[in-house]
C-alpha cells in the first residue's frame, strides 16, 4: 500500500529527521502528542454472575446494566454497579419482569387492587409497574373480572417505559385477554382474532404500538398473533392451514417477530417479518420437543431461547444470530472469553437478552439465576495500527513519536508501510 506523499522521503532520512518532518507536516503540539496513548487490541472477554438459587432472571435493560426477575414469592433487581447484591422489590411473582431500556421501569404483578362488587374483596392482585427511582409499584387494575385472587398480571414493558402489557380476566368469566396499559391508565383488551378464544401478549416494540402474543384456535392451540396499533393479524407458515405457533418476542421497531416451535415448524423456533415471511432457526438437538424463544435484540439479529428435552425442561440454552445461525449458548459464551461459569454448569434456560445483544439472563443448570455479559470486540486492528481504530494514519505516527524510546525507526516504518484502512 502506498505511503502518504509527504512521507515518501522518510525512508532515506535519519530517525530524528523523520520525527521532525512528521511533526512539521501535521502541525502538532506537544500536548496533542501526549494525549495519544499506545493501545493494544483486546481479546474477547466477558463475565458470568451467579444470582443465587431460587432466582429467575427474565428482564434486562438496553445495555445490560440492570436485570430483574423473580424469587419464589417476589421480584428482585440486580445492577452491574453492585454485582454481588440482588435486591428484593416486592410485588407478587406471578408475572414476567421486563425492563425499560433505561432500566427505570419493570413490569410485573403487584397487590393493592380494590375490588368492586360483584368482584369479591379477596381479589387483590393486578398487573403493575415498578419504578426503580421511586422504589414503588403502581397497579393499573383489570378489565372487569378475576380468577382466584387475581384480576390481571403483567407480562412485558415497552422499551420507552410508557406501556405495560399483561393478561387479564374477562367480564364474561370464561376468557383471558391480552391487554395493554398506557401507564397508569386502566388496561384495554386487544381484539380477538377468533371470537371467544383466549388471547395472550408477551412482548412489544419500543413504544408499545406493536404487540406480539397468541390467539387460541378452536382446538385451544396457541397460534402466533401480532397487533399493530390495535389491529391484529395471525401469522402463517402456509396460509390458511399452517399457522405459526405462539409469538413471544419482537424487535424494537416491530419489524421482526419470533416465537416457539411446534408441529407446523418441525419443532423449530422461528423468525418472521412481513416482507420475508417465516424463517426456521434450526435446532441444537435434532428432534427435541420444541424450541422456546425468550429474547431478541433491538435490531432482531440476535435471538435467545432453549430447547425442551424433558419434563421439566432441561435445555440446552441457545443463541441464534443472523450472521452465525444457532449455537449452544454456553459454548458461545466461553468462545467469546466469558469467565466465571462454574465447572459443569451450563446456561440452560436463557430468558432474556439486552437490546445490544451482549447480555444474557436466565437460569443455569445449577438452579441459580445468571447474568452473562460479553464485552464489545476490540476495534479491527493490524500492523501499524497503534491506537486500535482500524486505520493507519497520522495519529498512529504521532503515537509512535510520543513513545519514542519505547519504539524505534522500525515501528515508524511499519506504520508507513501499512498506511490506510486495516484489511
Amino acid at each position: 500500500m502506498a505511503s502518504p506523499p509527504f512521507l515518501n522521503t522518510l525512508f532515506s532520512n535519519s530517525p530524528k529527521e523523520k520525527i521532525n518532518m512528521v511533526r512539521t507536516a501535521s502541525h502538532l503540539t506537544v500536548a496533542a502528542l501526549a494525549a495519544i496513548a499506545l493501545v493494544d487490541a483486546a481479546h474477547g472477554s466477558g463475565n458470568y454472575y451467579g444470582l443465587g438459587t431460587s432466582r429467575t432472571a427474565t428482564g434486562v435493560n438496553a445495555d445490560g446494566t440492570v436485570v430483574a426477575g423473580t424469587t419464589a414469592t417476589e421480584y428482585f433487581i440486580w445492577k452491574l454497579s453492585d454485582p454481588g447484591v440482588t435486591t428484593p422489590i416486592g410485588g407478587v411473582a406471578v408475572g414476567t419482569a421486563r425492563i425499560s431500556d433505561d432500566g427505570d421501569k419493570i413490569s410485573g404483578t403487584t397487590t393493592g387492587f380494590v375490588a368492586v362488587p360483584p368482584i369479591p374483596p379477596t381479589v387483590v392482585r393486578q398487573m403493575g409497574v415498578y419504578d426503580v427511582s421511586d422504589q414503588a409499584w403502581t397497579g393499573v387494575g383489570g378489565i372487569g373480572w378475576f380468577s382466584g385472587t387475581e384480576t390481571s398480571s403483567g407480562t412485558a414493558m415497552s422499551g420507552d417505559g410508557t406501556k405495560l402489557l399483561g393478561i387479564a380476566h374477562s367480564p364474561n368469566q370464561t376468557n383471558l385477554y391480552g391487554v395493554t396499559s398506557t401507564i397508569p391508565a386502566a388496561p384495554v383488551a386487544l381484539p380477538w382474532l377468533i371470537p371467544g378464544r383466549n388471547t395472550r401478549v408477551f412482548y412489544c416494540d419500543n413504544d408499545g404500538s406493536v404487540v406480539v402474543g397468541s390467539q387460541e384456535n378452536l382446538n385451544s392451540l396457541r397460534q402466533a398473533a401480532v397487533w399493530n396499533n390495535g389491529v391484529g393479524q395471525r401469522l402463517w407458515v402456509e396460509y390458511p392451514k399452517k399457522a405459526l405457533p405462539e409469538a413471544t418476542v419482537c424487535s424494537a421497531d416491530g419489524n421482526w417477530v419470533a416465537g416457539n416451535g411446534g408441529t407446523n415448524t418441525n419443532t423449530q423456533a422461528w423468525r418472521w417479518s412481513q416482507s420475508t415471511g417465516v424463517q426456521l432457526l434450526g435446532e441444537i438437538i435434532v428432534g427435541s420437543v420444541n424450541g422456546i424463544v425468550t429474547g431478541m435484540s433491538a435490531d432482531g439479529t440476535v435471538i435467545v431461547g432453549h430447547e425442551v428435552t424433558g419434563v421439566p425442561a432441561t435445555g440446552p440454552g441457545w443463541i441464534w444470530a443472523a450472521t452465525g445461525g444457532m449455537q449452544d449458548l454456553t459454548t458461545y459464551a466461553t468462545d467469546n472469553g466469558v469467565t466465571g461459569i462454574p465447572a459443569g454448569v451450563t446456561l440452560q434456560r436463557p430468558l432474556g437478552v439486552s437490546a445490544d445483544g451482549r447480555t444474557f439472563v436466565g437460569t443455569a443448570s445449577n438452579g441459580q439465576g445468571f447474568v452473562v455479559r460479553i464485552d464489545p470486540p476490540a476495534l479491527k486492528s493490524c500492523g501499524g495500527d497503534k491506537n486500535g481504530d482500524g486505520r493507519v494514519d497520522s495519529s498512529d505516527l504521532l503515537t509512535v513519536i510520543s513513545s519514542w524510546g519505547q519504539v524505534n525507526v522500525s515501528d515508524l516504518v511499519t506504520v508507513i508501510n501499512a498506511w490506510g484502512d486495516c484489511p
